[in-house]
């Protein structure tokens, strides 16, 4: 059957009514003309399309591929209020029917179909649905704007007129893509805090300091030059300002301007007029709901872009007019890029405010990459606020923190273990995919102390500071598979200062003559934040009948110090738990104690006390102790 439609040949007929005017003559021919184009129109609207699904494929991947084979269910619907007969689908591609069995090159196309079969005829009753299935293999480039959206030829008993059913707004051909869509994300961060200045500030008129705050990015793909390209470019920008405090939200706006030029306001004059920021953190992008108007801008928020102000920013801000969002998209978006926050208006005095943990920069990219391995780069996610979310979150730790598997030692702490995934669609296991770190700061934490673990999809990160270091260090990780492809993700280790408290040496136990007091004693003191002159010392008697509290003096400066201790008078003899308190200029305590022993009558030596010594079998230990006569004092040392 051939399935195009015929053209209709109408000889010109007789007038059958002689006499009669020419226009009268054509009436009959016109009433027929219009019978069958009611009947066409009538025709034409008999089928509608409902859905369509991929049910299979050769290189299953959720998406059409280049030399593959498909299986695509159709449904259709029969939307007229008539039972029909014998029905018929065929698929059609660019307005060609396309025969059984046969492969055909669609012109202007790079896609072939090899169509599997016609359905058999079948009935569809009124307003009920009919399910068709076709397998076809596509042909051409993998990338963008390569496809077409299939179309059906539906015939059925009742008509002589075949009858389109176009799937054009379906999603089935992902935009006339050849080729699954695969998404990066590259995060950049900028931990230095933001000053909110306002604008009543003399100084900086409500400019921020720094202003501004810059993030240089690099790295990141970008193939934007040929709109059918199956290269990585950008398809959204995030930004995400971190523990921000204001007393007005209404009151701060931010511009941020691309290394392109590109410049959008993220937003200005939003959020609540009667709240402000509140250690808030929250994120502006280009496809969420606008930031609001009269409403909060709430801690964890994610909003778009929205600018209710007008007129250009203060300063050396780029003066309007500001793009959208969008402008951001598929150009290079590597180089600088600039954060212009302001405070607009000054009505709550010269307070201002803080972004205190700086700000991120995420560049989610897309691709297109057909069934062939090795072409997707890994991607990294966290499990955070109950679902997966892309990058790894900012981590808090304190000083002298070890890893896990270290001897830990006086002051120091244990690791937290920082979960993330990893995964890549075209490697067949995650094992392949290999993890590294780097620290911006090698004075607050090594590279090489940066500890990766795991295996999988799931890894760990652990970390060791340097000895007493602290401040923020930004944390690259970048995983790798066997292709050489690879993601970054960035986040800011934040090293909390803890008070180190001073350090006191020992000193031995002393005995002495009854009523004769010590020499003095040395012993040093020292602290990490406080000048060893600026430790304050004290010494307790436990037994005040011996030694009274202000019989105990201390002497010397800086470090070396030393304490002399005295009897209560010059008969008393009995011993006395000296205890030494050093307190730092922030209030950290440590003691070290001693006893001194006036139980030796005068003339008599006396020998200090012995230390417990512990030593290996068949080893010889040295023993250091004091002999002093009852007259002369100190006889010799050993």
């Amino acid at each position: 059957m051939n399935s195009y439609p015929q053209k209709v040949h109408i000889d010109r007929p007789r007038n059958p009514f002689p006499g009669r005017s020419h226009l009268s003559r054509l009436l009959p021919l016109a009433l027929l003309f219009a019978c069958m184009a009611a009947f066409s129109w009538a025709a034409q609207a008999a089928f509608i399309p409902v859905s369509s699904s991929l049910t299979a494929e050769s290189c299953p991947n959720g998406y059409f591929d280049p030399g593959e084979t498909n299986t695509v269910q159709f449904v259709i619907k029969n939307d007229t209020d008539t039972d029909f007969n014998d029905v018929q689908v065929e698929l059609l591609a660019d307005g060609a029917v396309w025969n059984d069995g046969t492969d055909h090159v669609v012109a202007d196309s790079n896609v072939e179909f090899a169509i599997t079969d016609k359905t058999a005829k079948t009935f569809v009753g009124k307003k009920s649905t009919t399910t068709v299935t076709f397998s076809f293999r596509t042909k051409g480039t993998c990338g963008r704007n390569n496809f077409v959206n299939p179309q059906l030829l539906v015939t059925w008993k009742e008509s002589t007129i075949p009858e389109r059913v176009i799937f054009s707004g379906d999603k089935l051909t992902h935009n006339g893509q050849l080729g699954a869509t695969v998404g990066s994300t590259y995060s950049f961060n900028n931990a230095n805090p933001i000053t909110i200045n306002d604008l009543a500030n003399a100084d900086n008129l409500g400019k921020a300091s720094p202003y501004p705050s810059g993030i240089t990015t690099s790295g990141v793909p970008n193939d934007a030059a040929n709109p059918t390209a199956t290269g990585e470019r950008v398809v959204n920008v995030s930004v995400t300002l971190k523990n921000v405090t204001h007393p007005t939200q209404t009151e701060v706006a931010a511009l941020l301007v691309g290394p392109r030029g590109q410049k959008v306001v993220l937003f200005r004059g939003a959020g609540n007029p009667v709240s402000g920021f509140n250690n808030t953190t929250f994120t502006i992008n280009g496809t969420s709901a606008a930031v609001p108007l009269v409403a909060s801008i709430n801690d964890g928020g994610t909003y778009g872009a929205a600018d209710y102000g007008s007129g250009s920013f203060f300063g050396s801000a780029p003066p309007a007019p500001y793009g959208t969002m969008g402008s951001f998209n598929s150009l290079d978006p590597n180089g600088a890029w600039s954060l212009y926050l302001i405070d607009t208006t000054g009505t709550q005095g010269a307070t201002g405010g803080v972004v205190a943990g700086g700000w991120t920069l995420t560049l989610s990219t897309e691709k297109v990459v057909c069934c062939n391995a090795g072409q997707t780069a890994p991607a990294i996610t966290q499990f955070r606020d109950n679902r997966p979310k892309p990058g790894i979150a900012d981590v808090t730790i304190t000083e002298d923190t070890i890893f896990n598997s270290d001897e830990i030692h006086a002051g120091q702490v244990r690791s937290p273990v920082v979960h993330f995934t990893v995964n890549d669609v075209d490697q067949s296991t995650a094992d392949s995919l290999t993890v590294s770190a780097t620290s911006s700061d090698e004075t607050i934490i090594k590279s090489a102390n940066i500890k990766t673990g795991g295996s999988g999809n799931d890894r760990t990160l652990e970390f060791r500071t340097e000895p007493n270091a602290n401040g923020n260090a930004v944390i690259t990780v970048t995983v790798r598979d066997a292709q050489g492809n690879a993601s970054v993700a960035q986040f800011t280790l934040k090293v909390n200062s803890v008070n180190d408290l001073p350090a006191i040496s020992q000193i031995r136990n002393q005995a002495s003559n009854v009523g004769t007091g010590t020499p003095p004693l040395a012993f040093t003191v020292t602290d990490v934040e406080t000048p060893s002159d600026n430790i304050v010392l004290t010494a307790t008697s436990d037994n005040q009948a011996v030694v009274p509290n202000s019989n105990v003096f201390f002497s010397g400066t800086g470090s070396s110090r030393t304490i002399t201790v005295l009897p209560n008078d010059a008969s008393t003899s009995g011993s006395a738990r000296i205890t030494v308190t050093a307190t730092d200029a922030n209030g950290g305590v440590s003691t070290m104690s001693f006893t001194v022993d006036f139980g030796t009558p005068p003339g008599s030596p006396t020998i200090s006390p012995i230390d417990t010594v512990n030593t290996d079998e068949d080893k010889t230990a040295s023993v250091g102790f004091t002999i002093r006569s009852g007259s002369s004092g100190l006889w010799c040392f050993q």
